[in-house]
């Protein structure tokens, strides 16, 4: 009795985990696709460029995988990622010199950070997550943005950022 039982566990788990990577996935490293440079971006470079942000071919691998990025990107913002019905990966040197509100741990993690006190150059993923309906807006508010966006330091997977320009 206890085979069949610890058999059924093990085959509702299993049915239970695809389940949950059709819904959610988890993606190992290898089945992820991330585009690197501003040429093979799907962002509106002029947008981001009103918004302060320039993207720039990175010259490096990044030190934290994009599945890693993933998970601090969706524990960090879960109410504007868990109902995205497609992702896109970016990797990038980022600069934008506008954005200083960095949090204590991106700055204890990220010793370029915490001395420039700016993101110059940073290696960066953006995640670009299709939603719905952007979360975090008045209700009653009209309003057309279907993506949101968020920036992780590719040094860290501390997540910096988050925006939504369409």
């Amino acid at each position: 009795m206890r085979k069949v039982v610890l058999a059924c566990l093990v085959v509702i788990l299993s049915f239970s985990l695809l389940v949950s990577v059709t819904v959610l996935p988890s993606p190992s490293d290898a089945s992820i696709p991330v585009f690197a440079g501003p040429q093979n971006s799907a962002h509106d470079l002029k947008s981001l460029a009103d918004m302060g942000m320039r993207l720039e071919i990175p010259t490096e691998n990044a030190a934290v995988s994009p599945s890693v990025a993933l998970q601090n990107a969706n524990k960090t913002f879960p109410s504007s990622t868990r109902n995205s019905t497609d992702t896109r990966f970016e990797y990038h040197l980022l600069t934008n010199n506008s954005f200083k509100l960095f949090s204590e741990e991106a700055l204890a993690k990220n010793p370029k950070l915490k001395s420039e006190n700016t993101i110059d150059k940073l290696p960066v993923y953006i995640i670009s997550y299709k939603v719905g309906r952007v979360a975090g807006l008045p209700t009653g508010r009209q309003d057309t943005r279907k993506e949101f966006n968020v920036v992780v330091d590719a040094t860290t997977g501390v997540p910096l950022y988050a925006f939504s320009y369409r």
